[in-house]
């Protein structure tokens, strides 16, 4: 029974095992890698290391956390067991294994002394994949990994080699009386075919094979990713066929096909050819052994891109004891063109450098068997070998990274042209299906002419281009003449002026040792560095933005009207100063002459924001006075307040919050409905009552839930004795019950309660919790309720109910004041303010003692106000049932056409918040959040991941991520750093 155990599984921390384990460093081979060298030998052998990791014990106290329960069967009681040995699934597991053979191979390494390289250098994971020039070396090698095994108590099984004496070398029992499985060789005569490390080798013609099978005739997205990812070619050795099928996953992604719908119809034929011809390439063989030590060899690789992708293949040109030469194919690797489209000259370049890193890693494996000066690589862009003959510094970024790297990875590559017809990597680059494959001879063998002498090779005249140039303006004398942008750029990319004149400075450094002027040890720029190189900087600014200036004051003439007021002149050191007119002054020459700047330059602005940090972020006026000391800025003092406004510190400090204007009304709020039918809810509290009127009877707190109309702004309250589900709903059954039933309610989510007052924070608490929401919902949704929450920290999303709340709180507080009351004596009050809330007019009132009473919610609920005087009786009078109803519906029309004509004008307009206040907000920007319990500098910072714009298109509710964790705020709520 093998134990697979779920390290994985979080505990009621959130932790899991592999969570907390150190995995330990990467010991296993690149399995490209093992492949390469199994190609070397001409006897070569597999076997499997049988229950590696059975055999292999875990500490005794790291045992506990490898704990499991299990019984042989129902009936017995459940066991508790620790595993002993390193166990599948848990993270550290691979490391501890490897790390384990390879301490193996070094205890044993003077009594096994090449098993002990085999362990190293020759096994993945438990497969061993090796083998030797000869039987008898491969037969002693075999015996020497059985024995370094069996020295560690593993036992070695499943052998397969290309050779019979191999095969029958091995012992039907060891000495530990188990059995080694092995296959006959008269079954490996019948074609028979193993894997080595995931590939076929048929061991018996020693090549290796390709076995691809459609298992499903669905054309979908998810099936067509799931049959081609059943082409298993770690060698690339089929990669003109699998660029095709890469191209078609790159077409479904364009496409925008869903993982269960159907391509297009173009893909469809595409892959129902590739599928048809797909079961061809069982034809495709290609040898394992490639030379010997004693051969003559030389490394080729080639290169080639096209619109669709760009292609690397590596060939060994082998010539044997006879003189024959033979060429075979060892790597090949394939990439789809990005989708922004790029040049051809610059996909060469792609190509070439992936050719560099295919080489490198053969050279790695093969190194000391291929000679410096027998490794070529072979492009069919003039431009590419062009670029490569240069040196890299005089082309584009771009090109001079790709150039180095190509470079550095094979120094001592010769580079040649190979026409496009007899380069193997067009066909990796451009893609075929397998029938044409099978009959595509160059890329099996190569081109023709590696057959052949190097002399009847092909010649490419060298040619000369300049695209992907670089432009280089060489100025011979900067103190005179006129400076190019790219003088000035460096200054631009940095944000601090230290880091700018540090690093000037260490360059004017390297230009005086390049000269052999002494320059001094200390790795820390001194002072005088600083100073001289700052002024070096303030003296190519002014050359470059002031030259006309200084070209006319050289000559006596007026400067321009910028700098005329101040007079300016050309000192000795061909700094332009101030003149002005306080020369004769006692200040210092350089608080009377100040060096000029420009405004908004990148130097200038870097000086402003040294000076304002390292005066303890003094403001804008403090700011100025300190530079007068040294500078004078050109419209300094509105740079400057420019500068201290983008300070993330300061502005930290003292945020400025978004606020977008006012929104439009939701549609509740202006359609005539039932009362009631659209209601918005909120809570206040909490009060404290007596249970009854005897003394020292008990003090309980109570909370007033109070009903908004969304329509009418009719208000109900209900009295809630506890702060719980099951308190509020009964509330809302109340509610409902005199009101009629609701269709929507909106409430918000709690969080305007947070504040010092402990009692707040429960009620905060109350309306916050999820399991609170999610039961509100679920239980009003059997009713055919909608339950609306408004975001969190947005009261005035809701400033109908919040109004509602502190109309009721004005009563309640003037006439309770510091009293106790009674539970029915809150309840009959909350009723009499109810009553007068809804007596209140809901227009303005008229002077005109002709006009008719105002309308109030009341109108809507009963016909008249609560707080009306009694009509006269009209019980003996006996009008017509008919005249009476239509009686009543006049009255409620009327009502609804007072509300329509004068309610509704009277919301039409907007209080407050009249345009949008601050910068707009766009996503990916990065905000202060609001917390009002925290001091500004610890408001966190966020990026706003999703907008949600209202109905008028304005944003007023952002998503912000912060770390992992997503919620919801307004816009009023954040305030963006003024970093864009």
């Amino acid at each position: 029974m093998r134990v697979v155990y779920d390290a994985g599984c979080k505990t009621t921390h959130g932790n899991s095992l592999n969570d907390v384990l150190f995995t330990g460093p990467k010991l296993h081979l690149d399995i490209v890698d093992v492949l390469l060298k199994f190609r070397i030998h001409s006897i070569a052998f597999t076997a499997d290391i049988k229950q590696m990791y059975r055999n292999i014990l875990v500490r005794d106290t790291d045992r506990d956390f490898q704990r499991i329960v299990w019984r042989t069967s129902p009936d017995e009681p459940i066991r508790d067991y620790r595993l002993r040995t390193v166990t599948f699934g848990v993270s550290s597991s691979p490391y501890l294994a490897l790390r384990t053979m390879r301490q193996l191979a070094l205890d044993e390494a003077t009594r096994f002394p090449r098993a002990s390289q085999v362990i190293i250098g020759d096994i993945f994971v438990d497969d061993i994949v090796s083998g030797d020039n000869t039987e008898a070396e491969a037969l002693a090698l075999q015996q020497e990994l059985i024995s370094i095994c069996q020295a560690a108590g593993f036992t070695l099984h499943k052998w397969h080699s290309n050779s019979p004496a191999l095969l029958a070398a091995v012992q039907p029992t060891s000495s530990h009386g188990e059995r080694h499985h092995y296959v006959p060789f008269a079954e490996m005569e019948n074609d028979m075919k193993t894997k080595v490390l995931g590939l076929q080798w048929n061991s018996n013609s020693d090549s290796f094979t390709f076995s691809v099978q459609i298992t499903s005739n669905k054309c979908t997205k998810r099936s067509i990713l799931s049959e081609i990812a059943r082409i298993y070619d770690p060698l690339g050795l089929l990669s003109p066929v699998t660029i095709f099928a890469k191209h078609l996953i790159q077409l479904l992604w364009i496409a925008r096909v869903d993982w269960d719908e159907h391509p297009p119809q173009d893909i469809i034929n595409s892959w129902a050819s590739f599928t048809n011809e797909l079961p061809l390439l069982s034809k495709v063989t290609f040898p394992r052994h490639v030379f010997t030590h004693t051969h003559s060899v030389q490394l080729h690789g080639f290169s080639d891109a096209s619109e669709k992708a760009y292609a690397a293949c590596v060939y060994l040109r082998v010539r044997g004891d006879m003189g024959a030469v033979d060429t075979y194919l060892l790597l090949a690797k394939t990439r789809v063109a990005p989708t922004k489209r790029m040049s051809i000259p610059r996909l060469e370049l792609m190509a070439a450098l992936l050719l560099s890193r295919l080489m490198k890693a053969t050279l790695n494996i093969y190194g000391n068997c291929i000679p410096r000066d027998q490794i070529y690589g072979w492009s069919d862009s003039s431009v590419v070998l062009a670029w490569l003959r240069s040196s890299p510094h005089e082309w584009k970024t771009f090109v001079s990274n790709r150039i180095t790297e190509i470079i550095s990875n094979i120094p001592y590559c010769r580079w040649r042209h190979v026409p496009s017809a007899d380069n193997p990597a067009d066909a990796a680059s451009r893609g075929m299906l397998p029938a044409n494959f099978l009959h595509h001879s160059i890329w099996f063998r190569g081109p023709h002419f590696l057959k052949k002498d190097e002399a009847t090779w092909p010649v490419f005249k060298a040619t000369q281009t300049q695209e992907e140039k670089r432009n280089i303006a060489i100025v011979s004398n900067p103190c005179t003449s006129s400076s190019t942008n790219d003088d000035v750029e460096i200054i631009s990319r940095y944000s601090s002026l230290g880091k700018l004149v540090r690093v000037t400075a260490l360059l004017f450094r390297f230009y005086k040792k390049c000269k052999k002027v002494q320059t001094p040890l200390s790795k820390h720029i001194s002072v005088t560095e600083f100073n001289f190189t700052l002024n070096r900087l303030i003296f190519l600014v002014q050359q470059s933005v002031f030259r006309d200036d200084i070209y006319n004051l050289s000559k006596g003439k007026l400067p321009s009207n910028q700098l005329r007021r101040l007079n300016p002149f050309i000192d000795s050191n061909n700094f332009v100063r101030v003149g002005g007119r306080i020369h004769k002054s006692l200040l210092p020459y350089e608080s009377k002459h100040q060096l000029i700047l420009p405004k908004k330059h990148p130097l200038s602005i870097l000086i402003i924001n040294y000076t304002h940090v390292s005066h303890l972020h003094a403001g804008a006026q403090s700011t100025q006075y300190i530079l007068l000391q040294k500078y004078w800025i050109l419209s300094g003092r509105d740079v400057i307040r420019q500068c201290i406004h983008r300070c993330v510190r300061c502005f930290r400090a003292c945020p400025v919050r978004q606020q977008p204007s006012m929104g439009p009304l939701p549609a509740s709020r202006l359609r005539p409905e039932r009362p009631f039918l659209k209601t918005a809810v909120d809570f206040a509290g909490p009060f404290y009552v007596r249970a009854n009127k005897v003394r020292n009877a008990k003090i309980v707190k109570c909370y007033v839930c109070v009903f908004v109309c969304m329509c009418v702004k009719a208000i109900h309250l209900e009295i809630v004795s506890e702060l719980t589900t099951e308190g509020f709903l009964a509330a809302l059954r109340r509610f409902t019950s005199r009101r009629g039933l609701c269709k929507d309610i909106y409430s918000d989510c709690g969080k305007n309660f947070i504040g010092c007052d402990r009692y707040l924070k429960d009620l905060y608490a109350f309306l916050r919790n999820d399991t609170v929401q999610g039961a509100l919902q679920n239980k009003t949704l059997e009713e055919g309720i909608t339950w609306h929450f408004q975001p969190p920290y947005a009261s005035h999303f809701g400033g109908l109910f919040e109004a509602g709340v502190k109309s009721f709180k004005h009563h309640f507080h003037r006439v309770v004041g510091p009293r106790i009351l009674t539970y029915d004596e809150m309840h009959t009050l909350l009723c009499q303010i109810e009553a007068v809330l809804n007596s209140r007019p809901l227009c303005i009132l008229s002077s005109d003692a002709q006009d008719p009473l105002p309308l109030t919610p009341s109108h809507f609920l009963i016909g008249e106000p609560l707080t009306a005087i009694p009509d006269v009786s009209l019980v003996d009078e006996n009008p017509g049932r008919l005249f009476r109803w239509r009686l009543i519906q006049q009255s409620v029309q009327h009502f609804w056409k007072k509300w329509s004509l004068e309610y509704l004008h009277e919301i039409q307009q907007r209080g407050k918040w009249f345009t949008n206040r601050g910068n707009p907000v766009r996503e990916g920007m990065i905000v202060v959040v609001c917390d009002d319990n925290l001091p500004p500098l610890q408001w966190r910072l966020a990026r706003v991941h999703h907008l949600h714009p209202g109905s008028d298109g304005i944003t007023r509710v952002v998503t912000l991520q912060i770390g992992k964790t997503y919620l919801k705020r307004p816009v009023n709520k954040i305030c963006p750093l003024p970093i864009e």
